[in-house]
């Protein structure tokens, strides 16, 4: 399965990727099954400590190092105390968690790249497994590779090349083992907070640089994988606590779907994939109103469906606001009465959302000027 989806995004053996890792059961299935089929020497493990577990938190951290040391693999790993960090910008737990792990991994990416620009990866012999284990800013071989080459040594073979010649590593893909039980806490996650059409599609499968390859798959595959193959893993003690809502979600109320319908998954995941075609297509319906221009025209705007109306209010939130968490009927209500004053040379703003109208146009970039 994992073979086909490198395949579907074009991730051949002379990629980089980086697999983002927790030493929880999805992510050492993900890892276990990526070193399968991917060469050892482009595999970057990123594993992000969140500090919520104490010596619990350092001990999955400690087991991942001496795992990719063992395997001589590229360890990376940050902490941060993510209690902190939401008490001071007032979010909850969970989405702090989500922000700070997906800056990191975007910083290693971009770090990996920035090592490719610079040619430095030119000076690892090529097929040495290139494991580093990071202390605060600073890089060491461990000593087990030290012992497989000299660092001192600068003499050079023919066989000196790595990851210089790395074809998309400037684009290299940061892989996640989000599954079909998380894209459904997901789709009753959002659709609970107020989310539109986008965020009862579950979680995407790409987005950007982030590839998430098990989709399709359950929690209780995974789980039957993991013991078939003896793979070891932890489970997370947080995990049982229902003080976090997507905990509460999956023990108090998603376990009750098996009860009514075992077949629940199958179901929800249709709807998902439904709601994905419905929504590309009402995308696609905006996209033709807006002509890919960055105003419209009040009149061909009020001829249009109340339907419509909202979906391209909808859109241009979306886009501006990097979703719709936050956008009431209200909101929207707002919007399309501001469209239809009399009233022009006016402006109107929800959220990052700016609109301005002149000359029975409405803008919604102020700073293009037509």
């Amino acid at each position: 399965m994992l073979q086909k989806f490198f395949q579907k995004y074009n991730i051949s053996s002379e990629d980089a990727i980086i697999v983002a890792c927790s030493w929880g059961p999805d992510s050492m299935y993900l890892l276990s099954e990526t070193m399968r089929i991917h060469p050892k020497n482009r595999i970057i493990v990123a594993h992000f400590n969140h500090c919520l577990r104490g010596a619990e938190s350092d001990g999955d951290e400690e087991f991942l190092r001496d795992f990719c040391e063992k395997h001589l693999i590229i360890f990376e790993s940050t902490q941060a105390d993510i209690t902190k960090i939401a008490q001071v910008n007032k979010k909850w737990i969970e989405e702090t968690a989500r922000i700070e792990r997906y800056a990191f991994l975007e910083q290693i990416r971009e770090k990996y790249k920035d090592l490719k620009e610079q040619e430095s990866l030119e000076k690892w012999p090529h097929g040495l497994d290139k494991s580093f284990i990071r202390s605060g800013d600073m890089w060491s071989l461990s000593e087990k590779q030290a012992s497989q080459w000299d660092v001192r040594d600068s003499t050079m073979n023919e066989e000196t090349e790595f990851w210089a010649q790395t074809s998309h590593f400037a684009e290299i893909p940061i892989l996640t083992a989000h599954h079909l039980d998380d894209s459904i806490e997901t789709l009753l996650f959002n659709l609970i907070r107020g989310s539109k059409i986008h965020g009862l599609m579950g979680i995407p499968e790409q987005n950007g640089h982030t590839l998430r390859p098990f989709l399709g798959v359950s929690k209780t595959e995974i789980l039957q994988k993991l013991t078939e193959e003896n793979i070891s893993f932890r489970i997370d003690s947080t995990n049982s606590n229902d003080v976090y809502l997507r905990n509460h979600l999956r023990l108090n109320i998603i376990s009750e779907f098996e009860r009514i319908n075992p077949e629940y998954r199958k179901n929800l995941a249709s709807f998902m994939n439904y709601m994905s075609e419905l929504g590309t297509f009402i995308d696609a319906q905006v996209e033709i109103f807006l002509r890919g221009e960055l105003f419209f025209q009040v009149e061909d705007f009020q001829i249009l469906s109340p339907f419509l109306q909202r979906e391209i209010v909808r859109y241009l939130y979306e886009k501006t606001n990097n979703g719709t968490i936050g956008l009431s009927e209200w909101g929207i209500a707002e919007i399309i009465r501001f469209i239809g004053d009399k009233g022009n040379y006016t402006r109107k703003e929800l959220g990052k959302l700016r609109l301005e109208k002149r000359n029975f146009r409405v803008y919604f970039d102020e700073n293009k000027e037509k």
